[in-house]
């Protein structure tokens, strides 16, 4: 498991995070048949769009194809109208911001000749945003949109009468508020996924020097100012810990409580722990 994260500001006075996880799920035929596709429509819309760039003279247009223009100019050609919107349109600003990457590398020079943006000759994963994600709190349950022409077609190629895609995984129950879900192409009935969710973030160093390494949370209703003597220990129960090293554990605890993360933590090592030295 990959656990990443960032921060954004969303509202006054208020901070979050960014994780992403990666995992997998199972998925029966007729899902893997359905994200399958998904996955080709992907790639051909990226080639499709790729050309474009490439040849947009020789087409005759006026100006170079930016993403604002290529998501409303391509909005009814088959490949895009096979993909949920949003889908369709995040295949269209990935490759925009690999051609972007291609212009910054030939100005800076940072490679020599550096290749523009390659045609797909594989299927390609697809990303589900926001809008396309429907979860309820504590569910481990995913339900995912299907585009009106994808539908038809499934129903009428393959008989296949799905409305919605529903994945299962526990790893979404604690996570309130799913941003993105990048879907990777079907492999032997399994899907990999990378989940980005959001996360109030913590203040990660609050009462960590003062909560006892046993304490149920890191909290201020468990905080004991007391305990720590004096900058290098804290005593708890009558037995002497390094300060510095329950701060490091507590910290490491409200991490993983906000991460969703588990992991069993020891306090072996609290009371004298190894020093290392590192040269600068």
């Amino acid at each position: 498991m990959n656990c990443k994260y960032s921060y954004a500001w969303l509202s006054e006075g208020e901070r979050r995070m960014l994780l992403s996880h990666r995992t997998s799920v199972n998925i029966r035929p007729e899902y893997s048949n359905i994200i399958g596709h998904m996955c080709y429509a992907a790639s051909k819309l990226w080639n499709v769009c790729n050309y474009e760039r490439r040849r947009y003279k020789e087409l005759g247009l006026e100006k170079y194809p930016d993403w604002y223009y290529q998501k409303k100019a391509h909005k009814g050609d088959l490949w895009y109208r096979q993909l949920p919107s949003q889908t369709a349109q995040e295949t269209c600003k990935q490759l925009d911001k690999a051609w972007k990457s291609f212009y910054a590398l030939k100005k800076t020079g940072g490679i020599k000749d550096p290749n523009p943006p390659r045609f797909k000759q594989d299927n390609i994963p697809i990303t589900y945003m926001q809008m396309g994600i429907r979860h309820e709190k504590g569910s481990d349950q995913l339900r995912l949109s299907l585009s009106k022409d994808l539908k038809s077609y499934m129903e009428e190629t393959y008989g296949i009468h799905e409305k919605f895609l529903y994945l299962e995984n526990k790893i979404f129950r604690n996570m309130d508020h799913i941003k993105q879900l990048r879907i990777y192409p079907p492999e032997d009935g399994k899907c990999d996924l990378i989940v980005i969710y959001e996360v109030k973030e913590p203040e990660l160093e609050s009462y960590t020097s003062q909560c006892s390494p046993f304490s149920p949370e890191v909290s201020k209703r468990y905080a004991e100012a007391s305990n720590r003597k004096e900058r290098g220990m804290y005593i708890t129960d009558g037995v002497r810990y390094n300060a510095d090293a329950v701060g490091a554990f507590n910290i490491l605890r409200k991490y993983l409580s906000v991460s969703g993360k588990q992991k069993e933590l020891s306090v072996t090592g609290l009371k004298n722990p190894e020093i290392i030295k590192v040269a600068v």
